[in-house]
């Protein structure tokens, strides 16, 4: 404190001309500083929505991808199981359909499944973790046909909620039957 004291005193007793000098060179100095800080601010504003546009173009590549793979059905008289994989290898939490979300589509008419579990039957997940691997059967009841088209709609990540998307999947179920050994 004494120090500072000095200082001050030091100043106020140069002489007129000199105080003018400095008060304008440190109002010179804290004005450089402001507009340096303000262009920094201003700099990062302009980037910002260029950012906003890259993040949407990863969104939309997320959208693309193919998260679900149908690998093997079972039919046991009127029932049909169809026993399915979802990866979401990104860094974003999916938040997968509900059962009424599903339809499989063939022959001009389409169904809905009469459960969505997981392979340990018990209710399938409502959100699928970052970079993990999840176990499905959709069980319909009824008879299908060889060809159909299964859709999981009101998929969406939970960073960007706006963007419902839906993955439809073309099935032979002559294919499918031959499929390999699941994993649970």
């Amino acid at each position: 404190m004494t120090g500072l004291r000095r200082f001050l005193t030091q100043i106020q007793n140069k002489p007129y001309e000199t105080r003018v000098k400095i008060l304008w060179l440190t109002t010179l100095i804290a004005g450089v500083l402001l507009a340096g800080i303000w262009l920094m601010e201003l700099k990062s504003t302009i980037i910002a929505p260029s950012r906003q546009e890259q993040q949407t173009e990863n969104n939309n590549t997320q959208i693309a991808q193919k998260y679900i793979s149908v690998e093997r059905t079972e039919v046991s008289g009127e029932t049909t199981k169809l026993f399915f994989s979802v990866n979401n290898d990104t860094g974003d939490i999916l938040n997968f359909s509900t059962i009424n979300d599903v339809h499989l589509n063939f022959d001009q008419s389409g169904i809905k499944p009469a459960k969505l579990l997981t392979r340990q039957d018990k209710p399938f997940v409502a959100k699928i973790l970052s970079h993990t691997q999840e176990f499905g059967i959709l069980v319909f009841t009824g008879s299908l046909s060889d060809i159909g088209e299964l859709t999981f709609d009101q998929l969406f990540f939970e960073s960007h909620p706006e963007n419902i998307f839906k993955e439809t999947i073309s099935l032979d179920f002559d294919e499918l039957m031959k499929a390999q050994e699941l994993r649970n």
